[in-house]
């Protein structure tokens, strides 16, 4: 018990007709005793009067010897306090010393009740309890002002006197600041009554000990005279309630009461907010509050809002809010994506034809149709149905279009291009390719049936940037005809919606695939070339591609040329657009008979693997005339000289006896071609 609990007893004790004898009473030179006030575990208060002035005085008689260090500092320290403030809110010391081996100190007898208890016996309403606390709000920034941080504010240690005036006692637990800004006190431990004792205190952090903590026990005393209930429970044991101050925000005043109002609910929650800095910054602050409140003005606090509530939650569960975030990130993931990878699946992928051939479906990437057809084909006049195929969908018209030929049958009206945009099912262009293909200037055969009308399949389709100087990108449209006759390869632009303008004609003896660098901006054409001269094409029929040579070319475009010569090689005066031309060089022992005996084929295709200039090279195994496998068996990676770029990789399918022969394969430089070759 302190002084503060036992000048509450004396209180009482002064009301009560029989006043008990005091057994064995110390003799305290100067000071007549006459009964005792009450006592605790630092010691005995006593009702006095001094024998020099005849003042009735309150006489604090320590339990421990002087010799203990707690009991020492306690005293001294309740003693410099005294000494400093010279205030009426504070009792008068009037003397001390030492009687028996034990600290006293006499202070000026206060008549007076506690806070509570005067509040109950004056039946003080809520305003007149508010002005109450207002003013010892004052009377405590009267302490601040001397220096002296009272850290055990509580009802007991405010006692209101015969005027009304409150008096602040009890200063054992006191911090006076010193020149350094530092503090006089114990360190390491709570200190104060829990019931008032403020977060910091309770945290044993002396040194974030300040005015604020005082505003904290003044918000606590005043929210006892509002509610009749202190911030926090105090119920259960005593560790534990100062674990639950130091760690837990307290409750709102309106949660405890919901009859009070609003504005008095925030100046309260000021006034015992968690952190520190959120407290007001001054008793002398808190007391202009509620008198603000009192008049009916606007107050200075304000309710927090939902997201600062949000963080305060936060901050009190970090475990448990690491675990509730984890799991709805882990929710939310799970959920977008598969919002993600369903609408990824339900747009618009590709296209495909229908069973019969004549309709053209949207299809998503899950391989559901989409929608009625985009396109659908119908008889032409002659009875003849378009032979419809899906080219390739071009990088440079976005992953969502496509382009479509539709080649007439024989006696048709030749081939029409069309482009369509898969999200918008929209079509972005439709054009035929120019009818009545250009006479070529071939040698004489002499089989005149020979000249015969050859047809032409559109084979191959390309997007690219052909010319710079023209607007947009240039169509690269690759025809094929039979094999005994030359392909070509033409440029188109679009002239409008519905127009391709040609801009570029070469025609190939053969029947190469071709690809576009695009830094090169050339052309690269792979394949059979019936023109080439022994020993790389067989001296039989050229009417078989199998027999023909295996060819690499590089065409530069010229804007304007159209040429209607057969491309043959660089030697060639009419084809100097040729850049280069290279022959594969078999490394058989003799030139074999595809028809008979184990040889190679030629192609090549452009990928995303390959370097400025590169291409890769496609090698196909045929045995006895029978393309192995349908498929290449090899690739490697070769440049515009004909140079080997990476070593040659061989599927699981190429048989063993051409694996030798394959890593042997090279590339020549094509000589001048037979101006007329063998029947």
């Amino acid at each position: 018990m302190n002084y503060g609990e036992a000048a509450s007893i004396f209180r009482e004790l002064q009301r009560v007709d029989e006043v008990p004898e005091v057994p064995q009473a110390p003799l305290v030179p100067g000071f007549l005793i006459e009964r005792l006030l009450g006592e605790g575990g630092s010691g005995e208060v006593f009702e006095a009067v001094s024998t020099k002035t005849g003042r009735r005085v309150a006489l604090k008689i320590m339990r421990h010897p002087i010799g203990d260090r707690d009991t020492a500092q306690r005293a001294w320290r309740e003693f410099d306090a005294l000494d400093r403030v010279r205030t009426p809110c504070v009792p008068r010391l009037d003397g001390y010393g030492e009687v028996d081996g034990r600290f006293y100190i006499a202070t000026e007898f206060i008549d007076g009740h506690p806070i509570t208890t005067y509040a109950h016996r004056a039946r003080l309403g809520q305003r007149q309890a508010l002005e109450l606390v207002a003013n010892v709000c004052e009377a405590v920034q009267d302490l601040h002002e001397h220096g002296v941080l009272h850290r055990d504010l509580k009802p007991g240690n405010i006692l209101i006197d015969n005027k009304g005036r409150p008096v602040i006692i009890d200063l054992g637990l006191a911090s006076i600041a010193t020149g350094s800004g530092g503090t006089l006190g114990a360190e390491g431990m709570p200190v104060g009554t829990p019931a008032y004792m403020s977060p910091e205190q309770a945290r044993g952090e002396h040194p974030g000990v300040s005015t604020r903590s005082d505003v904290y026990a003044l918000g606590a005393i005043a929210r006892l005279l509002v509610t009749g209930t202190t911030p926090h429970d105090t119920g259960g044991p005593l560790m534990g309630v100062i674990s639950r101050i130091a760690s837990t925000p307290a409750r709102r005043p309106r949660e405890q009461d919901p009859s009070v109002p609003p504005s008095l609910d925030a100046v309260l929650a000021k006034a015992t907010a968690f952190e520190p800095e959120e407290r007001y910054a001054s008793a002398a602050g808190f007391a202009a509050d509620l008198r603000r409140y009192l008049r009916g003005e606007p107050v200075e606090a304000r309710p927090p809002g939902a997201w600062v509530r949000g963080v305060r939650w936060v901050m009190r569960h970090p475990v448990l809010t690491t675990g509730i975030g984890c799991t709805g990130l882990l929710i939310f993931t799970v959920v977008v994506m598969d919002v993600a990878v369903r609408y990824s699946l339900a747009q618009p992928f590709g296209a495909e034809l229908g069973p019969s051939a004549r309709r053209v479906y949207v299809v998503s990437r899950a391989g559901g149709r989409l929608g009625p057809p985009l396109v659908t084909f119908a008889e032409d006049s002659a009875g003849n149905l378009p032979e419809p195929r899906i080219l390739e969908r071009p990088r440079s018209m976005g992953g969502g279009a496509f382009v479509l030929s539709a080649d007439h049958a024989p006696g048709g009206t030749g081939t029409t291009l069309s482009a369509f945009d898969l999200s918008t099912r929209e079509r972005v262009w439709s054009a035929p390719v120019p009818a009545g293909f250009p006479a070529l200037r071939e040698p004489s055969y002499r089989d005149a049936s020979a000249r015969r009308q050859h047809s032409y399949a559109l084979s191959r389709f390309i997007l690219a940037d052909v010319f710079p100087e023209l607007p947009g990108e240039e169509i690269i449209a690759q025809f094929l005809g039979t094999p005994d006759f030359p392909s070509f390869v033409s440029v188109y632009r679009a002239s409008g919606a519905c127009t391709l303008e040609e801009v570029f004609r070469v025609w190939v003896p053969g029947h190469e695939r071709v690809i576009w660098l695009p830094r090169d901006r050339c052309m690269v054409l792979a394949g059979a070339h019936n023109r080439m001269p022994t020993p790389y094409r067989l001296a039989r029929s050229e009417l078989d591609p199998q027999h023909n040579a295996q060819v690499v070319m590089f065409i530069r475009p010229e804007l304007g040329r159209l040429d209607d010569r057969w491309l043959t090689n660089k030697i060639e005066e009419t084809t100097s657009n040729t850049d280069a031309c290279w022959v594969l060089e078999q490394p058989w022992t003799h030139v074999p008979d595809p028809s008979t005996e184990d040889s190679f084929t030629l192609s090549v295709e452009r990928t995303m693997r390959e370097g400025p200039g590169e291409f890769r090279v496609l090698l196909g195994a045929n045995h006895a005339g029978v393309k192995i496998d349908g498929e290449p068996q090899a690739f490697w990676t070769t440049n515009r000289k004909g140079e080997p770029v990476t070593s040659v990789v061989f599927t699981n399918n190429m048989p063993a006896r051409f694996r030798e022969l394959a890593e042997q394969v090279r590339f020549v430089e094509a000589p001048a071609c037979d101006p007329n070759p063998p029947d």
